[in-house]
């Protein structure tokens, strides 16, 4: 906060904080990063109970929040405490970290209790009393992520922001906040966006790249269509005399139709089958980058399987009509 000092700046957030909380139906919490947003940190740790580093070291992402986060948020403290007053600035330094953080490093064994060092293994010491559930802290969907979170009592700072919640689930006043903020200091300059402001803006990138590879299948499928539709074409010009024979001896136009679509059709279902495999393959290496699906989403392949075999029978059907309707007299003197 511009003209503001550390001092100053505390005075106000925490007068801020109950002027907010003091609207009906207004949760609050003060943090340095909220999730998905873009401008994460990272802390290097050095566990105070295990060897010296590569052995007992590791970087993972970090927030600095006040103890009503994960009341705003909804995430469960599943071990030990949340922070309280009495995590202050002169305190013994604590942290909260997730789930996947315990397992990590501690596999088998409680977390809370525990402590290590950040950013160098001489460096501050921080004991773990909670550990909260796991949730989404850079990108939607992403695996369980280590996460720590520092008190903001202990960290003093000028730059925090404000985490609004409306109780009722609806989306916040923002007009009633800003205006009680402005109380405090009309000369504030003040901005903000939404939880799901956030995730569109961190899935703008994979927005783009998804319809960047839907363009390319597109385009890839009717060039394979052409070529199914080529390539076929040819095999029924190079069996026109066979097809005559058959139909000079009885055969009937339906039964040549239904030779060439089933004969087309084996070579489809091949195609098909090999494709599935090499898709797998592809699927498997872009799980991460899913949201709201799985990489085996039954509904999904079920459904490019079966365009791709419609695009198959499509590409048979005018050649095996072409055959069927060839004129035997015609076919037996073709070269």
């Amino acid at each position: 906060m511009l003209g503001y000092d550390v001092p100053k700046a505390t005075a106000f957030y925490d007068l801020a904080l109950t002027r907010i909380r003091a609207i009906p139906g207004i949760q609050a919490a003060l943090v340095g990063r909220a999730p998905l947003d873009p401008s994460y940190s990272n802390e290097t740790i050095f566990l105070s109970d295990l060897p010296a580093p590569p052995e007992g070291h590791g970087t993972e992402y970090n927030a600095t929040v006040s103890a009503e986060y994960f009341d705003v948020l909804d995430i469960r403290i599943v071990d030990g405490r949340n922070f309280t007053v009495a995590d202050t600035r002169t305190s013994p330094r604590v942290t909260v970290v997730t789930q996947a953080f315990a397992r990590k490093y501690w596999p088998g064994e409680r977390a809370v209790g525990k402590r290590f060092h950040a950013r160098t293994a001489d460096g501050p010491e921080y004991e773990i009393v909670g550990v909260s559930a796991d949730y989404t802290v850079v990108r939607p969907g992403e695996s369980p992520t280590p996460y720590i979170h520092f008190a903001i009592a202990q960290h003093p700072s000028t730059e925090w922001r404000f985490l609004i919640r409306d109780a009722a689930g609806t989306t916040p006043p923002i007009d009633r906040v800003r205006r009680e903020l402005r109380a405090l200091d009309p000369g504030l300059l003040l901005d903000g966006f939404s939880m799901r402001q956030g995730v569109n803006r961190v899935l703008l990138p994979l927005q783009a790249a998804a319809l960047g590879l839907s363009s390319v299948g597109l385009v890839t499928i009717l060039f394979a269509a052409i070529g199914l539709y080529g390539v076929i074409s040819f095999m029924v010009t190079r069996r026109t005399r066979e097809f005559g024979v058959r139909m000079a001896i009885g055969a009937s136009p339906s039964q040549t139709l239904f030779l060439v679509i089933r004969h087309g059709l084996a070579i489809g279902a091949i195609g098909t089958v090999l494709g599935a495999f090499a898709a797998a393959g592809a699927a498997a290496m872009l799980a991460n980058m899913l949201y709201g699906v799985s990489a085996a989403d039954p509904l999904t392949w079920i459904t490019a399987l079966a365009v791709v075999f419609a695009i198959s029978l499509c590409a048979h059907l005018l050649p095996a009509r072409r055959a069927s309707a060839i004129d035997p007299a015609i076919a037996l003197r073709s070269e």
